[in-house]
């Protein structure tokens, strides 16, 4: 899978910024661990900013935007018409009605233990250019795991979009490289 270098969102200015503390404004203080992004989709004039400027970069480069469920699904398909291109999402095992043959898995482990994604095999991926999204991106275990999933079929993924990409091994060579394009890395 090739990778297109894109702008860092570190690199964009004032315009990302303000997004991000806009976003950061309407976040409900006092959860755990993570945060509840809903009141950022909730809004809808901040929410079409937001996704117009993380969909700005890959404009005219994407065939696909491929996100995993749940809140991946809600900014992925944003992107997707925001973009104009189709979107698929990921699901995660034992939700798609299929036999177990007509499924691709991969398997990965995050902070919460051992998890499955699953995309049915004839997905429409082979020879389009794909946008991967999700809504937070903390360890990048789901995201390898994502690219690792796209590698069955003959597809270019050709960066990584979200809200907010926790800053660690994995995902740090993603943002300097400019492969992944967020609103920020400091919430």
């Amino acid at each position: 899978m090739g990778e297109t270098r894109i702008t860092n969102a570190q690199d964009c200015g004032s315009k990302l910024e303000a997004l991000k503390q806009r976003a950061k404004a309407v976040l409900p203080a006092g959860t755990i661990r993570v945060y509840d992004l809903m009141p950022v989709f909730e809004d809808a004039v901040l929410f079409a900013e937001i996704t117009r400027a993380l969909a700005e970069p890959f404009a005219g480069r994407v065939d696909v935007v491929v996100a995993p469920e749940a809140l991946g699904w809600v900014l992925g398909a944003a992107l997707a018409r925001e973009l104009g291109v189709g979107f698929v999402g990921v699901r995660k095992k034992g939700k798609l009605p299929y036999p177990p043959d007509r499924l691709v898995s991969q398997h990965f482990a995050d902070y919460d233990g051992p998890k499955t994604l699953q995309l049915r095999s004839d997905a429409p991926l082979p020879g389009k250019r794909v946008l991967l999204t999700d809504e937070w991106i903390e360890t990048g275990s789901q995201a390898q795991a994502l690219l690792r999933l796209l590698g069955h079929w003959d597809c270019q993924v050709v960066g990584i979009a979200a809200l907010g990409i926790d800053r660690n091994s994995v995902t740090t060579p993603w943002l300097d490289t400019g492969f992944a394009h967020c609103l920020g890395t400091d919430w």
